[in-house]
């Protein structure tokens, strides 16, 4: 086989296997739901900023993140550099989520960062939905997040049932 055909299918195929892995778009917000609820303590109760009449998934997002709350974070952003730091700090806090699973990324191999996502996607698929302030009805969007996980696992080729029982031992 020529060597530029070879590279190409090696680039081809590393393509294919990054993409299979890479939690589909509806799961970035359920990590960040988590990041705002495990790392940035949301909800919290009101009495700690009674300026705020709710306290939001953003608010809890910022704060997993390092920033003081959304409206910190709205300002740090709203540069190209604000939004390279914002990336940095998603990154620490994959890591900071992935260590509340017990798993050291910089040790950890794949098998163990996926188990420990799955986890964590799990436990935000298995929670009751959210109820709106305004209407009292739940939040929609996040209801199917089980069978996104599903998906999700499949398009990895791997079977659903036992990446999450093996996720759970």
């Amino acid at each position: 086989m020529h060597p530029r055909m070879k590279d190409r299918l090696s680039r081809l195929e590393a393509q294919r296997i990054t993409r299979s892995h890479q939690p589909p778009a509806g799961m970035i917000p359920v990590l960040m739901f988590a990041i705002a609820s495990r790392l940035g303590g949301y909800p919290q109760p009101q009495d700690l900023d009674p300026s705020r009449s709710v306290d939001g998934v953003c608010d809890g997002l910022a704060r997993g993140l390092g920033y003081g709350g959304w409206a910190e974070m709205d300002q740090a952003t709203q540069d190209e550099s604000g939004i390279e730091a914002w990336g940095a700090r998603m990154e620490t806090a994959f890591t900071e989520l992935l260590r509340t699973e017990g798993i050291d990324r910089s040790q950890a191999d794949d098998v163990e960062v996926f188990g420990g996502l799955v986890r964590i996607l799990d436990e935000a698929g298995s929670r009751e939905p959210g109820r709106s302030l305004l209407t009292g009805r739940p939040i929609t969007g996040w209801g199917d997040i089980d069978a996104r996980l599903d998906e999700w696992i499949r398009a990895s080729g791997l079977s659903p049932e036992r990446v999450r029982a093996a996720a759970r031992a």
